[in-house]
């Protein structure tokens, strides 16, 4: 986390999606339509 907060190293972060979301999420990710990272919020 500290070299995040440093700038040193990005996230490649996409999209922060719900867990209903996660199926169409993979489909794109199978894709290959994704660049960075999906993130799944549960709670």
């Amino acid at each position: 986390m500290r070299l995040l907060d440093a700038g040193k190293v990005s996230s490649m972060l996409e999209h922060t999606i719900t867990l209903e979301e996660v199926p169409s999420a993979l489909e794109k990710l199978s894709q290959r339509h994704v660049k960075g990272k999906i993130v799944a919020k549960i709670k």
